[in-house]
């Protein structure tokens, strides 16, 4: 009945004549509306002035990381070496100490490997020879199915990770994998940009390149090599802005990112970016255990290991200051807690996908359109409303702050349960841009229409 009310409403204020070729016209308003918006998303105007639409897309992240709840996923478990005084013999931040520390990693290896465990990933970097080595590599040697992975840290200009040579000669191209891949820290409002390096390929001029994996998806190729009985490669089609799994030359996934062009070492590299909620998944503490426990089952309890490990993929962290990171308002968990979560959001395919070209520009034209058609067919709508914004006074359109506010749930709520992520920025810019120039548009041609039919009045009075 609503709808119907609405309908006839916008009829009369158009006009009846030649009512359907006017909205056709107007209709083609707002796809060039739509069309020049997709264009501004795409360049990303205007972000030079501050940073503004990072900042604002940050603000939508952090509003959708408040009302989701993500779940772990079961095949994920957590070591985590716990945070100590840097007069403690053992602290991880002093280089000689974590050298020794190998030692222990190769019991840790050697006992989870004889529990089962399908993956050890060690979340930080092995740069420097160690006395230990030998023993560290030997373990890795011999944890027969199971997959060890070592985190290095790159270096500008040198192609090769920095790993200790022992390590080196002992692992595997699919054993080793960057953990800097936490994002990049942004001063624009002082929080966390929310980008997840996922591969890293040198542009070659073509559609799909081979690419370096970086550490939460070296996991997951790893994970579904395991799986298939093959290996798993990552490629990145650049065209359609996908990171691509195949198994030999079956492809079996696809995974949206963004495609972001950065000059490296000297060369042009492309770095495929997967834009994640950095809300860690309300299970994480569970599925934690500290790293000494974990040495203590080894040689006091260990049908433990195998209760916890077996058939698992196991993540080894550390917890030190300058490993925390900002991902909210009072987030700052330690970097393993956030490749947790995105190895996770691998493992369970709960990534965000993006719409392709004709998806955005539909919505955007519907936005254009809804818009434009709420201002002439809502009774009231234009009624102002005072808002306090930016420090002055602003007033809106009753109608526009409804939209406003509608558009805001309803991206969320699809983004947290479809996992779908809608560009809030530009689709708000939609609707603010079809409420008052095709608004305008329709309006206008109401008044048209009013000139048309007065001037007709005055000829038949004139004759």
């Amino acid at each position: 009945m609503t709808a119907s009310v609405a309908g006839s409403r916008l009829l009369r204020k158009i006009g009846e004549k030649n009512a359907w070729m006017k909205f056709l016209k107007w209709s083609s308003t707002h796809l060039l509306l739509a069309g020049l918006i997709l264009s501004a998303s795409w360049l990303r105007f205007p972000n030079f002035l501050f940073g503004c639409v990072d900042y604002l897309e940050r603000a939508f992240f952090s509003l959708a990381g408040y009302s989701r709840s993500a779940h772990v996923d079961p095949n994920l478990r957590i070591i985590y070496i716990e945070e100590r005084g840097k007069d403690d013999p053992w602290y991880f931040g002093d280089e000689e100490a974590r050298l020794k520390w190998r030692a222990r990693h190769a019991k840790l290896v050697g006992g989870l490997a004889q529990a089962g465990a399908r993956i050890i990933a060690f979340d930080f970097a092995f740069p420097d020879p160690s006395p230990f080595d030998k023993e560290f590599a030997g373990a890795i040697r011999n944890a027969g199915a199971t997959r060890v992975i070592l985190g290095y840290e790159p270096v500008p200009g040198q192609p090769q990770p920095a790993v200790s040579p022992t390590l080196a000669a002992v692992l595997g191209p699919d054993q080793i994998s960057s953990v800097k891949v936490g994002g990049e820290r942004k001063d624009y409002g002082g929080s966390f940009y929310r980008y997840i390096k996922l591969s890293e390929s040198r542009s070659i001029g073509s559609a799909t390149t081979s690419s370096i994996a970086t550490f939460p998806l070296q996991i997951k190729l790893v994970w579904e090599s395991q799986k298939k009985g093959a290996p798993v490669t990552a490629l990145v089609n650049e065209v359609r802005s996908r990171v691509v799994l195949r198994a030999g030359t079956e492809q079996f996934e696809s995974i949206p990112c963004r495609i972001q062009r950065q000059d490296d070492t000297g060369g042009e590299y492309k770095t495929a970016s997967l834009v994640l909620n950095m809300v860690e998944p309300v299970e994480l503490d569970a599925i934690s255990k500290p790293y000494n426990l974990v040495q203590k089952w080894i040689d006091e309890e260990p049908e433990n290991l195998v209760s916890n490990y077996k058939g698992r993929i196991v993540l080894v962290g550390v917890q030190m200051e300058k490993e925390k990171f900002q991902v909210g308002p009072d987030q700052t968990p330690f970097g393993y807690r956030i490749h947790a979560s995105v190895v996770s959001n691998l493992l369970q395919g709960g990534y965000p996908r993006e719409l392709g070209i004709v998806g955005q520009m539909t919505v955007l034209f519907l936005l254009c359109l809804g818009a434009g058609i709420t201002r002439v067919a809502v009774p009231g709508g234009h009624r102002p409303m005072p808002i306090q914004l930016f420090g002055r006074e602003w007033n809106l359109p009753l109608s526009l702050i409804f939209l406003l506010g509608s558009l805001v749930v309803v991206t969320v709520l699809i983004y947290n349960h479809a996992q779908i992520h809608l560009d809030i920025v530009y689709q708000a810019s939609a609707l603010v841009a079809g409420y008052y120039v095709t608004g305008w548009v329709l309006s206008g041609s109401r008044r048209s229409g009013v000139r048309r039919d007065s001037g007709k009045h005055r000829k038949e009075g004139a004759s």
